[in-house]
């Protein structure tokens, strides 16, 4: 499956990108630094076996406009078409939702989040290894907003999910 990796490094194609070769990724690196870490350790603790650790994986979504939803648009910016070596698919948004004083809810976003039964559309994959496939040009704005779109498709749902937790309890 071909997805779609963004970052301010230059790759060249046929690069293949391994997490380990990582002490921290980028990513988690930026949420240490925002005290978001607490995050992506709740996540590791709850994923399943064959799942990637989320502090030491790599990402990629299923469509550019994606990346750019993710990143910004930003002209240190490089668009990447990429292979994951077995990737999960998980639902970006419900990383939003996790609350560090509500537990029960955390669990109950952890299971949707690495075994999600809704249509999200804001899929991050998880893996240990990529390879470069191909550099592609920044998206236009059409996709740009798209992305836009397909992320506020899935805030909304996660507000859903949440209502209907809070309902549970």
């Amino acid at each position: 499956m071909d997805l779609f990796h963004v970052s301010t490094k230059k790759y060249h194609v046929g690069q293949i990108i391994k997490a380990k070769d990582f002490e921290n990724t980028e990513y988690y690196q930026n949420a240490t630094n925002q005290n978001k870490n607490w995050i992506d350790e709740f996540l590791d603790i709850n994923k399943p076996a064959n799942a990637p650790e989320r502090k030491k994986a790599i990402y990629a979504f299923d469509c550019v406009e994606n990346c750019v939803a993710f990143k910004g648009q930003n002209n240190d910016n490089f668009y990447y078409k990429v292979k994951m070596l077995k990737p999960i698919a998980c639902p970006m948004s419900l990383t939003d939702a996790l609350k560090r004083e509500d537990e029960e809810n955390n669990l109950r976003i952890a299971n949707e989040y690495w075994n999600y039964n809704e249509n999200w559309k804001f899929l991050e994959y998880l893996s240990s290894e990529m390879q470069i496939i191909e550099i592609i040009p920044p998206p236009n704005i059409i996709l740009v907003n798209k992305g836009k779109m397909n992320y506020s498709s899935d805030r909304e749902l996660t507000q859903r999910l949440l209502t209907l937790y809070k309902k549970k309890q």
